[in-house]
């Protein structure tokens, strides 16, 4: 019967789990190697919504609009820099168990707790402009970015103002760039609508001076300013 000592048993288990070549010598063995797990990101967002729904180890309430919801401390700060600055930044709120959030609906917050906890959040035309006002004051940057990407997909005539006012309240220069490329691509149907008359001025008037509006001749782009201060009835008619 042969003996192993220490040194050649976890030699023959690593040989065994093939981190060893089987000869050749030590010279082509790595010293030193980084391990890293695709897995261990997704365990780690399933064992923390695991803990929330089960209701573990919650530690703050974040009262919103007089509702309570619980959550935990180490995850809302290393998530957002909004409660990394309220929990982490020397505040009074460190100290307290209920914390009151302002200016955010209870909707929003929930969906905002639910992507913190699960990277994943579910946008609808209900919910998006709440989302992104709670996305805004929290500096949530992602959801932020998502809440933009939405609206975009939605954008039209029907909305186009109210979109234009979130960019401009909220300082949003990614959803207003997106407002101008739907200006710059649509503009002879717009220009035909009552709310092309609503708009900004300047922002109508940068798109028509760009390299980038989808016309078919120099005559599109007049008619288009005309119609921003004319109705097309009254175009149409010489009424100018």
């Amino acid at each position: 019967m042969k003996i192993l000592t220490p040194e050649r048993l976890s030699l023959a288990m690593a040989e065994d789990r093939g981190l060893c070549p089987t000869g050749g010598g030590s010279s082509h063995r790595p010293g030193r190697q980084l391990f890293r797990s695709s897995a261990h990101f997704r365990s780690l967002l399933d064992g923390l919504m695991t803990l929330r729904q089960g209701g573990v180890l919650f530690d703050v309430v974040l009262l919103v609009e007089g509702r309570p919801i619980q959550a935990h401390r180490l995850v809302l700060a290393a998530s957002c820099d909004y409660f990394r600055g309220m929990f982490a930044g020397g505040l009074r709120e460190m100290q307290q168990h209920e914390i009151t959030i302002h200016g955010v609906s209870h909707m929003a917050m929930e969906k905002i707790l639910d992507y913190i906890y699960t990277s994943e959040i579910e946008l609808d035309l209900e919910s998006v402009q709440e989302v992104l006002i709670a996305a805004t004051l929290l500096q949530l940057e992602s959801v932020t970015g998502f809440c933009c990407d939405f609206l975009f997909s939605w954008l039209d005539e029907s909305n186009i103002l109210e979109v234009h006012h979130l960019a401009d309240v909220y300082g949003l220069q990614q959803l207003k760039a997106r407002v101008h490329s739907y200006i710059l691509g649509n503009i002879q149907t717009l220009s035909q609508a009552d709310v092309y008359r609503q708009l900004p001025e300047d922002d109508v008037f940068r798109a028509l001076s760009s390299d980038e509006l989808e016309v078919a001749s120099e005559n599109e782009v007049y008619e288009a300013a005309l119609h921003f201060h004319y109705s097309p009835e009254q175009v149409d008619t010489d009424q100018v």
